[in-house]
């Protein structure tokens, strides 16, 4: 997988991946966010494997902005292509919250060739920092392998864990479950949480039992990518 990606550089007289260099390491600190950190730690792994090349993109003219668009592409064994562009973010603002857009172009579809042939174009351009209007640059070594060294996964057992943390699908730590408990009524499976781990004693009107669970689950996904080419095995 190929991903071009912004980043966000104050205004410095320092050259552009030095700057890059000081201010995401600056930003490589141990993270609060359970989900997050799996994220962070399979592309970690991803760029050990080789299985990742990351770019970093920065507009050529104003003062210091970033680059901000969201544009995919996916190629397939059978040379079908799907390209999708729009204004949502990785976040669970961008997928729950926003009133956001975004189209999808397949090849394979009459009309459609054009698109895709056009979102191809715009990333090669950029990969091969041929673009107009923004500047693209290799990763810093010296961050991909400090980012390698600080989240990668040792094993193949720690990477499955990342991937059931990151997919939201590991079974809750005790921390979490310490957390459902306080948080109540506001908790999905609180009840069912609770009741669980309450005292084998109870009163006739346990805590356990007053606690309910009113709220839907939500999933958010999070993501560094802005701007990607990759291959999977069929088209959507």
């Amino acid at each position: 997988m190929r991903l071009v990606v912004g980043a966000e550089l104050y205004e410095t007289d320092r050259p552009i991946l030095e700057a890059l260099t000081d201010e995401l390491g600056d930003d490589l600190e141990e993270l609060d966010d359970e989900q997050l950190d799996a994220r962070l730690q399979l592309l970690a792994h991803h760029l050990r494997e080789d299985r990742l090349t990351i770019k970093v993109a920065v507009p050529r003219e104003g003062n210091w902005g970033i680059f901000h668009p969201k544009l995919g592409i996916f190629h397939d064994d059978a040379d079908n292509t799907l390209s999708f562009e729009g204004s949502v973010n990785e976040t669970a603002g961008g997928w729950e919250r926003n009133y956001e857009r975004f189209k999808v172009h397949r090849s394979w579809v009459d009309g459609q060739t054009g698109y895709v042939d056009g979102d191809i174009d715009t990333f090669d351009r950029l990969w091969s920092d041929d673009h107009p209007y923004v500047e693209v640059y290799d990763l810093p070594e010296a961050i991909e392998q400090e980012l390698i060294e600080w989240k990668a996964p040792d094993t193949d057992t720690a990477v499955d864990e990342a991937i059931q943390i990151a997919r939201g699908e590991a079974p809750p730590t005790e921390r979490d479950k310490a957390n459902i408990i306080a948080d109540g009524s506001l908790t999905p499976g609180g009840l069912a949480l609770a009741e669980e781990e309450a005292p084998s004693r109870r009163g006739p009107t346990s805590a356990s039992s007053q606690i309910h669970s009113s709220t839907p689950t939500r999933t958010a996904s999070s993501s560094v990518t802005r701007l990607a080419s990759g291959r999977r095995s069929k088209p959507a």
